[in-house]
């Protein structure tokens, strides 16, 4: 199968996306409760991001978040760049949440982890048992996975994945190959 994405550019912003449409993002909300959502209520670039409203979870939910396919060789170099916003919660944390990023090459049959949070590792910010929205470029961090040794696969997919355990939300935005600056982040 082709790829959705073939050319050398990937860039989301979430400005303009609907989830679950016929544009290759999808989402997965095993268990119930709050599922990944595009929201207005906190960017790092633009109006909108994605958040997973992970201070209403039960222990045990596992929300997934999964790109378009990809075609990695297109690119020289692939690194997947993307943006985090995350709080936990004082005193009463007792179940430890989990955030994986996953790869797979066959469609999704079978999924290989590129990385895996702690959740002292993934928190941006200290914790609060107040709903947390970042409010601020400084409450968020880019990290980035080295993909070079993808290189030769032209249809490859990625899952941002959690397991709720005690913790507070969990934001995403500006997931890009290679770090591609988004047309309204050239403007400002």
């Amino acid at each position: 199968a082709t790829a959705d994405i073939t050319t050398p550019t990937f860039f989301e912003g979430f400005e303009n996306l609907t989830l679950g449409a016929a544009n290759g993002w999808s989402t997965t909300n095993l268990g119930g409760g709050s599922a990944w959502a595009t929201t207005t209520s906190a960017a790092y670039s633009g109006a909108k991001s994605v958040r997973l409203n992970n201070i209403s979870n039960t222990p045990g939910f596992i929300d997934e978040l999964i790109t378009p396919s990809i075609d990695l060789t297109q690119f020289a170099s692939p690194r997947l760049y993307y943006k985090v916003a995350y709080a936990n919660i004082t005193a009463t944390d007792n179940i430890t949440n989990t955030f994986q990023i996953l790869s797979s090459v066959d469609c999704g049959k079978t999924w290989g982890v590129r990385r895996t949070y702690t959740e002292t590792a993934l928190e941006t910010v200290s914790p609060q048992n107040s709903t947390f929205t970042p409010t601020s470029q400084s409450q968020w961090r880019e990290d980035n996975i080295n993909l070079s040794s993808f290189v030769i696969y032209s249809n490859i997919i990625f899952k941002f994945k959690f397991v709720a355990g005690e913790g507070n939300n969990l934001y995403l935005d500006d997931i890009n190959l290679n770090n591609t600056t988004s047309i309204s982040e050239m403007e400002s």
